[in-house]
């Protein structure tokens, strides 16, 4: 799958070792470059799912978020154009091919 990211910050702490450990901390950058990894190993985001649906968690309809072991969340929603903006249409999960990181968060932060 491709993966882009909403923000500039995002984009850094996922494209930049030393950022992700600035932000995240040393074992949550190691495990967020392993997780981006394998999600750009799958084809779509249904074999995705196939692997670590335990842990992905809806958040509404057009937004999912992952659990990483280190507890922070990377929440994403479907990269396609037709799936952003005002005139979303409903997000077709299954054949989804991009992802875009709208967040890392660490919800007991």
């Amino acid at each position: 799958m491709e993966l882009s990211s909403s923000t500039a910050e995002i984009r850094d702490i996922c494209e930049q070792r030393g950022e992700a450990r600035a932000k995240l901390g040393d074992d949550a950058a190691l495990e967020l470059a392993r997780v981006l990894a394998d999600i750009e190993a799958f084809d779509t985001f249904a074999d995705f799912t196939a692997t670590f649906g335990h842990l992905i968690t809806d958040r509404g309809e057009a937004e999912k978020c992952f659990r990483m072991e280190t507890g922070h969340l990377i929440v994403f929603r479907a990269g396609h154009p037709r799936n952003l903006g005002s005139r979303a249409t409903p997000t077709d999960w299954v054949n989804t091919t991009r992802l875009m990181i709208t967040a890392i968060e660490r919800p007991d932060a």
